[in-house]
């Protein structure tokens, strides 16, 4: 289960040695903002899906929570 809210906030979120400010933490969702950057962690029952786009790739941060959160969804209609 993804912590809380304010453990996220408090202490960031680590990927690849970059550290990014989480946005909103809930127990299946979580979004962190690095500058530009961002990222989307979402947990299916056995997976995490891992969405990182940098600030100025012509990627659209609402593109990449949509295409995490649906890969997300659909591991969870097959039990992953």
């Amino acid at each position: 289960q993804v912590s809380t809210q304010s453990t996220w906030v408090q202490k960031g979120i680590m990927i690849g040695g970059e550290k990014y400010f989480a946005l909103k933490a809930d127990p299946t969702l979580l979004y962190g903002k690095k500058g530009a950057g961002g990222v989307c962690i979402a947990k299916s029952t056995q997976a995490m899906v891992v969405g990182i786009y940098a600030g100025g790739d012509g990627v659209n941060p609402a593109n990449t929570n949509t295409a995490v959160e649906a890969l997300r969804d659909y591991l969870v209609s097959v039990s992953y």
